[in-house]
């Protein structure tokens, strides 16, 4: 069966519920009067409105979890012939699928997002297959070559920690993937509707820090989650051996995840202060008390300035220590916005890009080297976009010259 089989009509026929015969005169009546072909159907009572109703279910299920229109066929046959709606044979139909999937042959991950039809069986297997050869989690594999998205794999880790808790059964923890997944809805919406039970654990708690202060992408903090989950580790300590932070990092993160419990910290402020105590090291406490004393001066300086009476008696501001960028903007010869899209602007330049990764040591000379070279081929179209970003993670894992990684990969440019 091709894509064409989810047209209503063709729907209707394969499912057994609309006769050949009467699609073809329906889609005549249809084209002379320019009538949607559901209405025409629906007066000539060649379907009833409930037949017409479960393939229009049938059909946005089928945009939801990305069916094979076999599939979309079988679950409006199974809903029509035992009198059910689409979301109840749909239900029944993964929970069988669930039950036939051997607990001990799949990851946890892969287990829950075939059940919960996100997958196929088939893209399963495969990204398994190149998860082993480029030695990346299963959730790392999926996001580089965009099976998933990263917040659906986050959905389903959360879903696994309420899983290993025993918080949650199994068919459970399937029914609110599914329905945060087909409607797009935050995980913790659908819990609060069927359960009592919080998302936000001490993993998320922290993985939420070390987003928000910008010190690790998310689907990095998410692949140490997933080896967590795999490994029976905390995810700071994975963290920390796959590269993503070190322990200066994770030690004050955690210090800053006990301060967020306080009343009337500011998020912001607790996340600057944070990076302060890493540059620092120092306390992030004593971060947090530094800049808000700056802060206070800041608004003393800003109130000082618009007041236009006696300003001769004003001190002069002292700016031999502000940053250059800072200086500028004092100085109003740019605003903040002209000097954020300047340096977006700068960064679209590769070499420039590289030279400020190395001098804020995001990245050392080897592994700028390798991105340039991964870049180089991809900007060419060497390779593909899911083949390079495959082949860099196991190059900078492997610390091999990019070259050598594709040929260890048999990925041709």
């Amino acid at each position: 069966m091709n894509e064409s089989t989810l047209l209503l009509g063709n729907l209707l026929v394969a499912a057994d519920i609309l006769k050949p015969d009467d699609l073809t005169k329906a889609l005549n009546i249809s084209h002379v009067n320019k009538l949607p072909i559901g209405k025409v159907l629906l007066m000539s009572e060649f379907i009833t409105e409930q037949e017409l109703k479960l393939a229009l279910d049938a059909q946005e299920k089928a945009s939801s979890f990305k069916l094979t229109p076999n599939h979309v066929v079988k679950l409006l046959k199974f809903a029509f012939k035992n009198n059910l709606t689409i979301d109840e044979a749909f239900q029944k139909q993964t929970a069988r699928i669930s039950q036939a999937i051997p607990e001990s042959t799949l990851p946890t991950t892969a287990r829950l997002l075939i059940a919960s039809l996100i997958l196929h069986k088939n893209e399963v297997d495969k990204a398994l297959e190149t998860s082993s050869q480029a030695n990346l989690p299963f959730g790392r594999v999926l996001i580089n070559t965009n099976k998933i998205s990263v917040a659906t794999l986050s959905k389903c880790l959360a879903i696994q920690f309420l899983i290993k808790d025993n918080k949650i059964t199994w068919n459970k923890a399937l029914a609110i993937l599914r329905q945060a997944h087909e409607q797009n809805l935050p995980l913790s919406q659908v819990l609060d509707e069927k359960s009592n039970q919080p998302v936000a654990n001490s993993p998320f708690k922290l993985g939420d820090i070390l987003i928000k202060a910008n010190l690790i992408e998310e689907v990095n903090f998410l692949e140490g989650l997933e080896l967590s989950l795999i490994n029976q580790n905390l995810v700071g300590s994975e963290l920390v051996k796959l590269g993503f932070i070190d322990n200066l990092t994770l030690e004050k993160t955690l210090e800053a995840q006990n301060l967020i419990r306080s009343d009337g910290i500011d998020e912001e402020l607790l996340f600057k202060a944070l990076k302060l105590a890493i540059d620092k090291n120092i306390s992030v406490a004593d971060g947090l008390n530094k800049l808000t004393k700056e802060v206070r001066v800041s608004q003393s300086m800003l109130a000082s300035s618009e007041n236009k009476n006696d300003n001769s008696n004003k001190p002069q501001t002292d700016f031999s220590n502000l940053p250059l960028y800072q200086f500028i903007q004092l100085s109003g010869l740019v605003s903040p916005n002209q000097m954020h899209d300047a340096i977006k602007q700068a960064c679209l330049d590769t070499n420039i890009l590289i030279e400020i990764l190395k001098k804020t040591n995001l990245l050392d000379n080897y592994s700028t080297e390798v991105v340039r070279d991964c870049y180089q081929l991809l900007s060419h179209n060497k390779i593909k976009c899911e083949q390079a970003i495959i082949a860099l993670n196991y190059c900078l894992r492997a610390r091999l010259k990019f070259r050598e990684a594709l040929n260890e990969l048999n990925i041709k440019t």
